[in-house]
């Protein structure tokens, strides 16, 4: 059994030769364009996020915004020592939305922005593929990207950049989704992955809007050989391994940062971390309980009895009627009412997928914004609180 991979009603399973425009790469070639620009020390022209903060509301409620935050024990906490529990949504894709060339996913503009506060949401995911960075370059993609930091942070919300692959770096094996402007979306590769975060940690080591950047979408085994994996404490070490390996590559530039890491079985499962966490500071883990998620491992076992003792975060979970049923939830109660009370107990923040009326499970209805079934409770949640 699969997790139902994260659709769009357009665009997607079709062969890249059906765009005029579309490009394939052949073996050896480079994964990302090069942009146009990138400096000889792996450096990008310095954006408007280096030399100033955004200001606006406290997310945290708790004073000026933006704080640095920090981990501290199980808790990701604020530059007074205030533990924070960070909830919102997941933006639909920037660069997809803002290059234009979908015209089904609707428009980029600030007024998304506006509608997440409305909300009540206080951080906002962006989900970078690398498919879209192949496409546009660095230049673009990061313009795209300091603009949806800029928005946020006039708003008083923070913001997760997610790597947005999905696959197992150490064996270069990575789902296959092809989209007919992009091609394969989630295919990228080891060295993509290290200049990526090169370039963004430099870009973002003093802009405190940027609160996490989460390393890498959704781990999982045997992409090539279909699913289910069978994950190891070997593969975990081996993941581990690469991880740390990246954290420090991040830290030559930025000391401080707090970094995601996710779990296995696409970022659902972090029952190894007991047995061997990542060992470097300012971690925090990863979760992507989506109702059939709990189908071998339950949630007390996955991610549960994990945040009693490190910092856990859903970065993805949703449900609609079709794609992500709330009946394919093995657990007691009803999915979205068992979630929010787990979430609650365990002091977990979250950011719900997605943002959009294009891509599944979707919290908008309508371009104009209208919230779905799911939209409505996520909605609630952040208007109250979610207490």
């Amino acid at each position: 059994m699969r997790r139902r991979r994260k659709t769009l009603f357009t665009a997607l399973a079709l062969g890249c030769s059906l765009w005029p425009g579309c490009s394939s790469l052949e073996t050896g070639d480079s994964e990302f364009d090069d942009g146009g620009s990138i400096q000889d020390d792996g450096s990008v022209p310095a954006g408007p996020h280096d030399d100033g903060q955004s200001t606006g509301f406290d997310a945290t409620g708790s004073g000026t915004f933006p704080k640095r935050l920090s981990v501290r024990g199980k808790d990701i906490v604020d530059d007074t020592g205030n533990a924070v529990v960070l909830r919102g949504v997941n933006a639909f894709p920037p660069i997809w939305q803002a290059m234009g060339e979908d015209p089904d996913v609707g428009t980029w503009t600030e007024a998304i922005f506006d509608e997440m506060k409305a909300w009540g949401v206080q951080i906002v995911r962006l989900a970078i593929y690398p498919s879209h960075i192949r496409r546009y370059g660095y230049d673009d993609s990061l313009a795209v990207i300091d603009e949806a930091i800029d928005w946020a942070g006039e708003r008083g919300m923070y913001v997760i950049i997610d790597f947005h692959s999905i696959g197992y770096t150490p064996d270069e094996d990575y789902q296959s989704l092809v989209d007919i402007v992009f091609g394969e979306l989630y295919e990228t590769s080891r060295e993509d992955l290290f200049e990526f975060w090169e370039i963004l940690s430099r870009r973002y080591r003093d802009n405190d809007v940027v609160a996490f950047y989460e390393l890498f979408n959704e781990p999982a085994l045997d992409q090539a050989r279909d699913y289910p994996a069978d994950y190891t404490i070997d593969d975990w070490m081996t993941w581990k391994s690469l991880m740390e390996e990246l954290i420090d590559a991040i830290r030559v530039h930025d000391p401080d940062k707090v970094v995601m890491v996710g779990g296995f079985q696409f970022s659902y499962d972090l029952s190894f971390v007991p047995q061997a966490p990542v060992d470097r500071s300012n971690v925090v883990y990863t979760t992507h309980p989506y109702p059939s998620a709990d189908w071998q491992k339950d949630w007390t076992t996955a991610f549960g009895e994990v945040a009693l003792e490190y910092p856990v975060f859903a970065t993805e979970f949703g449900f609609d009627a079709v794609d992500y049923p709330e009946r394919d939830f093995k657990g007691e109660g009803i999915y979205h009412e068992a979630l929010a009370e787990l979430f609650n107990q365990r002091g977990i923040g979250w950011t719900a997928w997605s943002f959009s009326h294009a891509m599944t499970p979707r919290l908008l209805e309508t371009v104009d914004f209208t919230p779905s079934g799911a939209g409505m409770f996520v909605k609630d949640q952040l208007s109250s609180g979610a207490n």
